[in-house]
């Protein structure tokens, strides 16, 4: 994304091998932090100052709750994420953070457009979030998915 779309933006890793073998291959800086105690409205107003929406949000700690303690430190009301990869873990976590994942994300007023992705093998591990009153409907309705009983229902 960064050599073919000029995507900018930051990573943050809480591993500092990680952080230097990121920061060689890589254009946009991954930053050795703690993402459930980084100040994520600091760093923003660094880089791109007075900004309300940024393009795309991944959230993926290890174990699950981490990634949803990491979530809660985003300042959602302060910014509007487009698009907002979330990783529940599900298959190996259960349905708690999934579940108050969906419900935090909800709330904030995101869609959920594709719940339980999975790789080969069907062990779900991440939802797809939009903000709607970004994209249009007619562009995130046809990628509705829903996982039942191991298929795919789009």
């Amino acid at each position: 994304m960064e050599r073919d779309y000029s995507w900018e933006g930051f990573s943050l890793d809480i591993v500092s091998d990680y952080v230097d073998k990121f920061n060689t291959v890589r254009k946009n800086k991954c930053v050795l932090a703690d993402g459930s105690k980084f100040n994520y409205h600091e760093h923003i107003q660094n880089l791109w100052g007075d900004i309300d929406r940024i393009d795309y949000l991944q959230v993926d700690c290890e174990p699950a709750e981490n990634t949803f303690k990491c979530l809660k430190t985003v300042p959602l009301d302060k910014y509007r994420f487009s698009v907002i990869t979330f990783e529940t873990e599900y298959y190996s976590s259960g349905e708690n953070i999934r579940n108050i994942s969906r419900e935090y994300l909800s709330d904030y007023g995101y869609v959920l457009v594709a719940s339980d992705v999975h790789n080969v093998g069907n062990d779900p591990f991440e939802d797809w979030w939009v903000d709607s009153s970004f994209i249009d409907e007619s562009i995130y309705k046809k990628y509705i998915c829903e996982n039942k009983k191991g298929k795919t229902i789009c």
